[in-house]
């Protein structure tokens, strides 16, 4: 459930963006079904799902084991991006090629 509920959305945000329908309730659904919104909606599913046989103190422990694990690669991630921003931002390069040659 917590995997389908994010899947689901995007998908009703990609279809509903390809035919244009972006009135009523499909802006809802539209905002609802963007990437970081719908992986927030699948772990609080998550959380209340799964976790709700585990006591306060136990979810917490397990979540932050899954934090840092996930930890180092969220860091490596923003490091890279942060760089390749600042190095389009600066000019520094005249084509985005050199950066592989």
């Amino acid at each position: 459930m917590p995997l389908i509920v994010p899947i689901i959305l995007i998908l009703i945000n990609t279809i509903a963006s390809a035919l244009g329908k972006t009135a009523g309730i499909m802006q809802v659904l539209i905002f609802l079904g963007q990437p970081i919104v719908a992986v927030g909606l699948g772990l609080l599913v998550a959380i209340f799902t799964l976790g709700r046989n585990l006591d306060r103190q136990t979810c917490i422990s397990e979540m932050e084991k899954g934090m840092m694990s996930a930890g180092i690669i969220m860091l490596v991630t923003g490091i890279a991006c942060g760089v390749i921003a600042i190095i389009n931002g600066a000019k520094v390069l005249k084509r985005k090629s050199d950066i592989i040659f």
